[in-house]
């Protein structure tokens, strides 16, 4: 059965994070599997792109939130009532805020199924609307609760997150369905030219070993842990390239003059999404501290690239990052060195390792089959909306 399929996101084009890229992934396995998909997000004025099939609410800029937040007050009348008289089968969010309210509307007005991705664990962020861990994740439990136990299904990217859900009293069904990427970024080598000359812009000499890290600057990412082995690292002619920005970064350039690592550490900064691709290329390693991933989309995308990683141990990433296989995890410093040097010194290991990461990733984490699972889910939610109208 073909469906018209409406996906309702905060964020969208240009901006890039995770939840962006699984969207826009689950966007294209769908069409390619013949259904009718549109996208609903916020905007500076309401508009539709026909051709692009994105929806713009009209909203307010909210950047202390987060780089490119945005909130929206009052649905337009208008675009409500062409989404209305498009008449959407699967109404499918992908955040908690204002879409989500909208999205509560359709179902309301059209008896369409909603379903909703958790993609964030906000437990790990309660230190941007309280002091107190406690009472920040008793609030978090509370509105998730509230929240989720509203929708017919909901999805989750791992085991990790199913869990906590559970813990948090929501009854809904839920599904585990890692995200899939759009593969073909990482599947175009560049050319070894165009990784000089990228080599050349950001002051890294042509032979030195490179460690990357790319993503959001913020505290639950904890980049202050490498920067921190790094500094005691022995390991000659390695330098360290930090892609992205965020809330941390000045306090993460601080770090690096005071430790005397300006010679080893370069920030980038911002990158648009038809860039990502070479800066994985161009790394020989890919490095990451965090433990508040839903399921690592940076680390999948590394892999894809041929591009070991070697991570902060944590059971939603044991089935993407295999010790002596896609890359390491670490628990402590002597870890993180050991898995290091084991990658950084053995250039026949490190390709080993390459070589079975792209692969992984490319039978596992394509658009094609994240779109399979879901649909399926979408199937599962219209046949017990069926069955509750006959009822």
């Amino acid at each position: 059965m073909k469906m018209k399929i409406l996906l309702l996101t905060e964020l969208y084009d240009p901006i890039v994070n995770g939840v962006i890229t699984s969207v826009k992934s689950l966007k294209y396995g769908l069409e390619q599997k013949g259904h009718e998909v549109r996208i609903l997000t916020l905007g500076s004025k309401t508009s539709y792109d026909s051709t692009q099939g994105v929806y713009y609410l009209s909203s307010y800029r909210v950047p202390f939130i987060y780089p490119g937040a945005r909130v929206n007050i009052h649905p337009d009348l208008a675009l409500y009532l062409d989404i209305l008289n498009w008449g959407p089968d699967i109404i499918h969010t992908q955040n908690e805020f204002s879409t989500f309210r909208v999205a509560r509307h359709l179902h309301s007005d059209l008896g369409a199924s909603h379903i909703h991705t958790y993609h964030t664990v906000y437990e790990d962020y309660t230190h941007y609307f309280t002091s107190s861990p406690r009472i920040g994740k008793r609030m978090v439990a509370q509105a998730t609760k509230i929240l989720l136990n509203r929708v017919d299904q909901v999805i989750v990217p791992s085991e990790k997150v199913a869990n906590l859900l559970l813990s948090y009293q929501v009854h809904a069904p839920i599904h585990i369905i890692p995200s899939g990427i759009q593969l073909n970024q990482f599947q175009q080598q560049a050319s070894l030219d165009d990784i000089h000359c990228l080599k050349q812009s950001l002051g890294i000499p042509e032979d030195t070993f490179i460690a990357l890290y790319l993503g959001r600057l913020a505290k639950e990412k904890n980049i202050h842990e490498l920067l921190a082995y790094i500094q005691q690292m022995k390991q000659p002619n390695f330098h360290f390239l930090i892609v992205g920005n965020g809330p941390d970064r000045d306090c993460l350039e601080a770090q690096v003059q005071a430790a005397s690592l300006s010679q080893r550490v370069t920030f980038a900064g911002q990158i648009s999404a038809d860039q990502v691709g070479i800066y994985y290329q161009l790394a020989d390693v890919f490095l990451t501290a965090s433990t508040s991933e839903t399921q690592g989309l940076t680390y999948i995308e590394s892999l894809a690239s041929g591009t070991p990683v070697i991570c902060r141990e944590d059971p939603v990433i044991d089935a993407i990052v295999v010790d002596g296989w896609t890359g390491y995890q670490y628990r402590n410093f002597s870890e993180f060195e050991q898995a290091f040097q084991a990658l950084a010194t053995n250039p026949g290991h490190l390709k080993e390792l390459g070589t079975n990461a792209q692969r992984f990733a490319m039978e596992t984490y394509s658009s094609e089959a994240f779109a399979e699972r879901v649909e399926a889910c979408y199937d599962e939610a219209l046949s017990q909306n069926t069955l509750s109208f006959h009822y």
